[in-house]
Parts: structure tokens; C-alpha cells; sequence
């Protein structure tokens, strides 16, 4: 009976969440509603061979009722009292459930991945899809709006996929990192593993885009191979996350001025998971180098030549990027107390 009210409470949050905004969470509770059921159907055949005599069927109906009694007390799994749907007896018992799984011994096989570290950036001029290779800003004319956001969404879509890839780099290089951090890394690949759907969503269904028309730089990979974790969370996350938000504000601004309302509640939507990547950052380096204020100033030096190399690469693009700023004024969001939000002096380029 525990498993019927759990299937329902997947089914009942795929229903209920936005389809485009956390497609990937729809997609998996409805597999895991599927398994849950076949779960279900078989408890249900098993049940029905053990509970045969009258006596049997009514100790079931007690434990069920007293089961249920506990899930209507405690608000169900999720706590809030969600309707579901019950079986007629008790799931089965312990020793029908399958054997523990065989763990490995301390002899087991070990491999630590990583990429080798790249000293300078390896770039070669972007590949275009296409031979349309204008990118017309948010303040171009009304006419070229429209491609303006188709734009900048597919741009920011390359950042989305950079960015999971490299948490999942952090992740597998750097086993040694505290597992509460570790946690939150995870945590932000599954959100830039949706952002990946809700982006390419936003361009194809809602502003009439072909995904590859764009083109792909090699620019941040070479940061994504720094030995140095903290240095990758420094630019990307305290840095380029930060400034993102700021762009994603402006970009929600302007979607409302021109009536792209699902354009605006998307960019809302992005913006509040990058204040959550941005809080990694600061609090863990914040952390990570507190009792070492060298390292912490030798991140901001590193980050900063950083950055001047990204927009270095950036400049080709003329007049849009002529309005970046000197690296040397960049601000990181752990070198304030509390700085979850904002970066200093934002930048216009989308990289992550």
C-alpha cells in the first residue's frame, strides 16, 4: 500500500509541474510511476497467494488501515496530504524482497579520470552551422527582435551544455572534495541538464529557431581542464553565473516590454536556479579558503587574467562587445560577505 501512494504522488507532481520548464523531472517520474506499478502488480499476485483464509484477508485490511492512518497523520511522502489510491492488503514481506546487492571489497578496481590541463587556450576560429552569422542585440530595432531573443537563447544553450559537462568533470576528477560539496555539484549539473531542455525548448517551440545554426567555440574548455577546482568555480560560477542573472533580468525586462510573456517567465526561471550556482560558488571558496587569504587573492588574480583572455576572444565581434570592461575590475561574488548575487561590473558575453 506504501508503493500505490507513492506511485500516485509521481503521478500527481508530473501533472501538476510546468512541462517546459522541468521536462526532465516529468519525463523521470513517469518512468518511475511505470516501475512503481509493475512493482505494484506483482505485490498484489503475491498477496493474493498468501492471504487466502478469511483470518489472513482481515489481519491485512488491519495493518492497511493502520498504514494508512500513519500516511494521513504525516501528510503522505511529500507532507502535504496528497490523495492516493490503495491497495487492498500490505505490500510483501521482508523475505520476499530481492537479496542485497554484493558490494565490491577494498581490492576493487580504482581509476581516477581527468583531462590534462591545458595552459593556454586551444581555440580555433567558432564552426557556424550556417552561413547567417549576424547576432543582433536586444537593442536592435523592433523588426530584428524576435531574432534577437532566437539569438541569444541558442547562444546561451552552448553555456548550458559546457556547463554540465563540466560539472561532471569536477565531479569524476575531483573525488577528493567534501562530499556536502560534492552534493551541491550534482545538484547544479541536474539543473543545467534542464536548463539544456528548457533553452532548446524556448528557441525551437516559442521563437521559431533550428538548433546548430549558431556557432560552438572551444573558448572555456581549456578553464574546464584547470587542475585547480576553486579556479573553475571562480570564473564560471562567482563570475560568469553572476552576470548572468543580471542578463537574464534584462532579458526578462525586455520580453515583458515586447509581450514575450513565456520568454520573460523563462528567464525568470533560469535566473533563480543561477543564484542557487552562484551561492556554491561563493560559500565554498569562501570556505575552502578561509584561513588562507593568499589563495583566496591568487584566485581573483588568476580569474581576472582569465577573463581577459575570454573577451580577447569575444572582441572579433565588434561594436556589441566593444562595451566589456577592463578585467581588472571584475568582482568576484566570494570576496563579499554575502555575495550570492551580482559580480561587480557585468560583462555582455554568455558563456555559461
Amino acid at each position: 500500500m506504501l508503493e500505490p501512494h507513492l506511485v500516485s504522488s509521481y503521478v500527481y507532481h508530473a501533472d501538476a509541474t510546468d512541462p517546459l520548464t522541468d521536462t526532465p523531472t516529468v519525463r523521470l517520474l513517469r518512468q518511475l510511476a511505470a516501475m512503481g506499478q509493475s512493482h505494484v502488480a506483482w505485490g498484489q499476485a503475491v498477496l493474493d497467494g498468501l492471504a487466502r483464509s478469511p483470518e489472513e484477508r482481515r489481519r491485512a485490511l488491519d495493518v492497511q488501515a493502520d498504514v494508512e492512518a500513519r500516511l494521513v497523520e504525516c501528510g503522505g511522502v511529500t507532507g502535504q496530504g496528497i490523495e492516493s489510491h490503495w491497495l487492498a492488503f500490505h505490500s510483501a514481506k521482508a523475505e520476499e524482497r530481492s537479496p542485497a546487492r554484493v558490494k565490491r571489497g577494498r581490492g576493487g578496481y580504482k581509476f581516477r579520470k581527468s583531462c590534462p590541463p591545458l595552459d593556454h587556450p586551444v581555440v580555433e576560429a567558432p564552426f557556424w552551422f550556417s552561413g547567417d552569422q549576424g547576432f543582433p542585440g536586444l537593442q536592435d530595432r523592433r523588426r530584428v527582435v524576435h531574432r534577437g531573443f532566437r539569438h541569444k537563447f541558442h547562444q546561451l544553450l552552448y553555456g548550458e551544455v559546457e556547463t554540465t559537462d563540466r560539472m561532471g568533470k569536477m565531479l569524476a576528477e575531483f573525488p577528493e572534495l567534501p562530499w556536502e560539496m560534492r552534493l551541491e555539484l550534482a545538484h547544479q549539473m541536474w539543473d543545467e541538464a534542464r536548463h539544456i531542455e528548457i533553452v532548446a525548448k524556448a528557441v525551437e517551440d516559442e521563437l521559431g529557431g533550428e538548433l546548430g545554426y549558431g556557432p560552438w567555440t572551444l573558448l572555456w574548455w581549456w578553464m574546464q581542464n584547470d587542475p585547480d577546482p576553486l579556479r573553475r568555480l571562480t570564473v564560471t560560477n562567482a563570475w560568469a553565473e553572476a552576470n548572468l542573472m543580471q542578463t537574464l533580468r534584462e532579458w526578462r525586462t525586455e520580453a515583458e516590454k515586447r509581450g514575450y510573456v513565456r520568454i520573460a517567465e523563462l528567464a525568470d526561471y533560469l535566473q533563480a536556479d543561477e543564484r542557487t550556482h552562484v551561492r556554491l560558488a561563493t560559500d565554498w571558496i569562501q570556505r575552502l579558503t578561509e584561513d588562507d587569504l593568499t589563495r583566496r587573492d591568487e584566485l581573483v588574480a588568476w580569474g581576472r587574467s582569465a577573463i581577459g583572455r575570454i573577451q580577447n576572444f569575444y572582441a572579433f565581434r565588434g561594436e556589441h562587445y566593444s562595451q566589456m570592461v577592463d578585467p581588472s575590475e571584475a568582482r568576484f561574488t566570494f570576496l563579499k560577505p554575502s555575495g550570492h548575487v551580482g559580480a561587480g561590473v557585468p560583462s555582455h558575453i554568455i558563456g555559461e
